[in-house]
């Protein structure tokens, strides 16, 4: 999780944490480049990422992480979380290498559809396909694993 907002990237983690992921956060696009380029990258599934931060914003840090040597890093799913919503946003961040776009207000079932079609699609690197909403279940094949519980419908939306 890219967020620059603490209080953001707070309710964020404890949304994703109650979803069942493990979610390790990085106030910066800079820090996630660094992360993405280190020895420890193999070990994330997808980035959720701001676009306006300081010292480097959302589009410039998937550019980069898009350029890393590795291939299957580089390839990483990243989605762009951002109040910048308009069409021309959106197109700017599929531009610079996002796989989606999610706007913030984030409404948390649409985050929750998105990192399912993403994380299905690349089938995951650790092997972990997540409980979903029930509502996704048909959508998706899944497979459910026990000890992690359904997202509980209610959490409302995140940032903005």
């Amino acid at each position: 999780l890219v967020e620059d907002n603490e209080l953001n990237r707070e309710i964020a983690e404890e949304i994703l944490e109650d979803a069942g992921f493990i979610v390790e956060s990085v106030e910066d696009g800079s820090y996630a480049v660094e992360v993405m380029a280190g020895p420890e990258a193999g070990r994330f599934d997808a980035v959720l990422m701001d676009i306006q931060m300081p010292i480097m914003d959302g589009c410039e840090a998937s550019r980069r992480i898009r350029s890393l040597e590795n291939e299957e890093i580089a390839g990483i799913p990243i989605i762009a979380m951002t109040a910048n919503a308009f069409e021309e946003d959106r197109q700017m961040a599929f531009a610079a290498g996002m796989n989606a776009h999610v706007a913030k207000p984030v409404d948390v079932n649409v985050l929750m559809e998105t990192l399912a079609e993403l994380l299905q699609e690349g089938k995951s690197r650790h092997g972990a396909v997540w409980r979903l909403f029930p509502f996704l279940q048909h959508k998706l094949p899944v497979t459910v694993h026990a000890g992690i519980d359904f997202l509980r419908p209610g959490h409302g939306q995140v940032g903005g």
